[in-house]
């Protein structure tokens, strides 16, 4: 499951080296769990993610860039400072336009991921609110912070995720 929470990173950094990348489920037995499907179908190349789902094909490092699960490759030293830069470079970012892009940008794959989206025999269900009652689902309140996430993957790194944090801008009143 590590690939997949590398697959969810806003940036995904990995090591040069003799490493190997795999969405092992076909291999050792396992139907592919929905989201992650929808995560590498978003993530992948379309050649890729069906040798990576159907056939779990190993990917190395120069090739993960390739197919898309890694956006750099950096020295083992190197993973975690340059994650660090990385995600505080985010901070630069402005908070409520980069997040209404993000949300923009991947609506579709976040349609994908709930749970009414996917191929189900309980689809008829109605969904159940976070009261835990059946009916209308309640809308989260906006978030007042948007988070920004780096995936560094290497040998002295682990799988670590960092995380960056900021503020919205607060908009002008228009009275």
């Amino acid at each position: 499951m590590d690939l997949f929470l590398l697959c969810s990173g806003d940036y995904r950094i990995g090591a040069a080296g003799d490493f190997k990348l795999q969405a092992n489920e076909v291999a050792s037995g396992l139907t592919m769990p929905y989201p992650a499907l929808a995560i590498l179908r978003y993530r992948l190349t379309p050649s890729s993610f069906d040798r990576a789902v159907g056939l779990a094909e190993v990917f190395t490092p120069p090739k993960a860039v390739e197919a898309g699960l890694l956006d750099r490759l950096v020295d083992p030293d190197a993973v975690v400072p340059v994650a660090q830069e990385v995600a505080a470079s985010f901070l630069t970012l402005d908070a409520s336009a980069h997040a209404a892009s993000k949300r923009q940008a991947r609506a579709t794959l976040l349609a994908d991921l709930q749970p009414a989206s996917r191929p189900s025999s309980r689809r008829s269900r109605p969904p159940v609110s976070p009261a835990g009652t059946r009916g209308p689902q309640v809308r989260p309140p906006k978030p007042r912070f948007t988070n920004h996430f780096v995936a560094a993957l290497g040998p002295k790194a682990g799988s670590q995720v960092l995380m960056a944090r900021t503020k919205p801008a607060r908009r002008p009143s228009l009275r």
